[in-house]
């Protein structure tokens, strides 16, 4: 009876092992993608919609500008670092 309890038991930690690995690697593939860019100007809005959406222009044009191949609808989410 002891082995199928150790057998249990070793069973529980690899699964717990491989959960981890897993949620490690999604980690890593969500930010795979991620850029950051610097010295982007802030400009000006009355609301945080409407500068959201001002910075997701000039993202968009700096990268097309750079000849990055990229619509819209890869950008998922802008975020500003820091204070607003």
């Amino acid at each position: 009876m002891c082995s199928v309890a150790a057998d249990v038991e070793n069973m529980n930690k690899a699964v717990q092992t491989a959960r981890s690995l897993a949620a490690e690697e999604l980690d890593k593939e969500s930010c795979r993608c991620n850029i950051i860019i610097h010295r982007v100007p802030e400009i000006p809005a009355d609301n945080a919609e409407k500068r959201t959406v001002r910075d997701k222009r000039y993202c968009m044009q700096l990268l097309n500008d750079l000849n990055v191949g990229i619509i819209e609808e890869d950008v998922k989410k802008i975020m500003r670092l820091g204070r607003f």
